[in-house]
């Protein structure tokens, strides 16, 4: 069972939790039934306490009205305890505050990539795991290069499509993206668009400062990942700070925050893909910035 909730709420406005029931893949479970009981641990709101379940799709969501600022700690449970969870803290404020606390995803591959899976990754995002953000990165590739599993120009309309049609604003933002995975020296980027998507770029045929090229400064990131993952695979030089802002430290591949192969979090140690180490470089001293 996920269950979820947003992390800030405003007093006396509706807000909805979010409760899923998936299997062992994480797929969402269809025909659930059962008895579903709500619990207020912390803080007042406005909510019912007790459902019946007979979901159609594996996922439902509750409103409720919290009543008192403060912090908000709401425990959720079904089927007579056998699923016992508890929702993220949620904070309670007079009025929106000047920053607030989002959840996304913008690194995600569906079935047009050779390591992805999932025929509706929107949906998933939306109504199972709540996020508030969400793009979908699939690999672009040129069909006359030999590849065989990606996101090509025939399938870009219907990709940008299909991501405007799940934004849903001030509740679900969608954003448009694709993953250009470059070799030795430019690495793996992310391609991030701000509105109206640009050109679907292939690394088959084009180099990372010829992307930069043809992309609009002001209307496109390029953000790279797992820059620390061996074989090093990402040179600094060339860099165009208009388009290369933001670099990626965590994902599930590893660590490329410091050369620390002993972190839990470091390449030896994760089991996400295929056995991989950390790139060399100077050793972790314990700070952090």
């Amino acid at each position: 069972m996920f269950v979820a909730g947003p992390s800030s709420l405003i007093i006396g406005q509706q807000a909805e939790l979010n409760i899923a029931f998936v299997d062992g893949e994480y797929n969402p479970v269809a025909g659930f039934y059962g008895d579903l009981r709500i619990t207020i641990n912390e803080g007042q709101a406005e909510i019912t306490d007790a459902i019946d379940l007979d979901l159609a799709e594996g996922w439902l969501t509750v409103p409720f009205i919290p009543t008192e600022t403060g912090m908000l700690r709401i425990d959720i449970s079904a089927r007579g305890g056998l699923f016992k969870e508890s929702v993220n803290p949620m904070i309670v404020s007079q009025e929106p505050a000047q920053q607030q606390l989002f959840w996304g995803d913008i690194h995600s591959h569906s079935h047009f990539s050779h390591d992805g899976v999932g025929q509706d990754p929107f949906s998933y995002g939306r109504n199972i795991t709540r996020l508030d953000f969400y793009a979908r990165t699939d690999h672009s590739w040129v069909p006359e290069a030999g590849f065989t599993h990606g996101l090509a120009n025939h399938a870009w309309e219907e990709y940008i499509a299909l991501a405007d049609d799940y934004n849903e604003p001030g509740r679900f933002a969608t954003l448009h993206a694709y993953e250009a995975s470059f070799g030795s020296p430019f690495g793996h980027h992310n391609v991030y668009f701000r509105g109206k998507p640009g050109p679907l770029l292939a690394p088959q045929v084009v180099t990372l400062p010829e992307m930069w090229e043809l992309l609009t400064k002001g209307e496109a990131l390029t953000i790279p990942h797992h820059t620390g993952k061996f074989p090093q695979s990402l040179s600094w030089s060339p860099h165009d700070p208009s388009f290369r802002r933001n670099f990626e430290l965590y994902s599930a591949h590893g660590l490329s925050e410091t050369y620390d192969p002993e972190h839990p979090l470091a390449f030896e140690q994760s089991d996400f893909t295929t056995p991989s180490r950390s790139a060399s470089g100077p050793p972790s001293d314990g700070r952090t910035s």
